[in-house]
Parts: C-alpha cells; structure tokens; sequence
C-alpha cells in the first residue's frame, strides 16, 4: 500500500502475540488519519478526553490526529487492520492519557 500510494497511506494487519497479553505506554501518532478496524477478538483503548473503549469484530474507531491514548488489553486472538495516512509517522510517548475534568 505503502509503495503503491507513494508514501500517502499504510495499512497493516496486526496479531496478538501468541500467549502474550499486552497493555502500552501512553502515546500518540503525529498522522493526519488512522482508523482501527477489529477482524477478530476484542481490544480495549484509553482515549484522552473518552476513557475506556472497547472494540469488538466489526467495529472500529478513527483515532483523530495526536489524540493521546493507549492500550489496556486484547483477546488472544485479535486481528485488527490499521490505516494510516502518511505512510510514515511518528509516535509520541507521553506520560498520561488526559481526562477531562469532573468526568
């Protein structure tokens, strides 16, 4: 996709690691679009300003430009296919996933 479009998109599948649960660290992409979409399995995000998302087969969620978030867990079994413009970008490790206050 990357070579085909010159650079402007990627999209990827990605796979749980066998026997491998998973939580990140705090970050965002410098991108001007990413979409998650679930194949199979479930995963949970933390989005700044959102709290907990849980994504199922089928569904999935734009992630706006430089939105703070991370991963809390997946099923054993997640696939999940990534789009991403530009095809390349950079990730932004921060210290927190920001709430919004009196949420």
């Amino acid at each position: 996709m990357k070579a085909a479009t010159g650079g402007r998109v990627t999209a990827s599948v990605i796979r749980a690691a066998e026997g491998q649960s998973f939580s990140s660290q705090p970050h965002f992409h410098k991108t001007q679009f990413q979409l998650v979409y679930v194949l199979k399995g479930w995963i949970e995000f933390e989005y700044e300003g959102q709290g907990v998302v849980r994504l199922e087969a089928g569904s999935c969620v734009h992630q706006p430009p430089e939105i703070r978030h991370r991963e809390l867990g997946h099923s054993h079994d997640v696939e999940l296919l990534e789009v991403v413009l530009p095809a390349d970008f950079e990730t932004v490790t921060v210290d927190e996933v920001q709430q919004v206050k009196g949420a």
